[in-house]
């Protein structure tokens, strides 16, 4: 049996193709932590665990909004097919615009931020990418840094699952 972290895997991966994309040409207002869209609904996890429980799975609601699932062994592709037509019921199966480059520069302000809460909370995030690096990698194919991805991974977390909710509360993912 595996546990699925529905969200975690899908903000990430939306969060990170939202940010993919061209900056436009023109000159547009600067953003403002509020005005940055990292496609991160926070109805998602209450509707999506709602709709998987219709669909006879068990689903809790996760403290960063996703979801978590037991699945029991060879149930995978089913799971999967539900969730998939879960996500596309509800409206999650889209992406969200691409981060412009001004939006991208804010948004690495605010990993930064959160790297360094991170680091007041004696965990270590890595070492942070420059400003044009990050946006760089950002606008090339959506692999922009996050502090999290060291602290917790699914296979060599500094943190357990509930120390990682916990951190949520203190340390916020930008768009979270």
């Amino acid at each position: 049996m595996r546990k699925a972290p529905a969200l975690v895997a899908a903000l990430t991966a939306g969060a990170l193709l939202a940010i993919a994309g061209c900056a436009q040409a023109s000159p547009e207002p600067l953003p403002t932590a509020e005005s940055v869209d990292l496609g991160v609904d926070p109805e998602f996890g209450t509707v999506m665990a709602s709709c998987m429980v219709e669909r006879g799975w068990d689903a809790i609601v996760t403290g960063d909004g996703g979801i978590m699932s037991d699945i029991p062994d060879g149930q995978d592709e089913s799971y999967d097919t539900d969730l998939a037509e879960c996500e596309e019921k509800n409206g999650f199966d889209s992406i969200a615009p691409a981060l412009t480059e001004p939006e991208l520069r804010l948004l690495y302000l605010m990993e930064l931020d959160t790297a360094a809460c991170l680091r007041g909370e004696g965990l270590d995030p890595g070492i942070a990418p420059s400003e044009q690096s990050f946006v760089e990698a950002a606008l090339v194919d959506g692999n922009a840094w996050d502090p999290y991805a060291t602290v917790y991974t699914t296979s060599n977390s500094q943190v357990t699952e509930d120390e990682y909710f916990a951190l949520l509360e203190k340390c916020p993912r930008p768009g979270y």
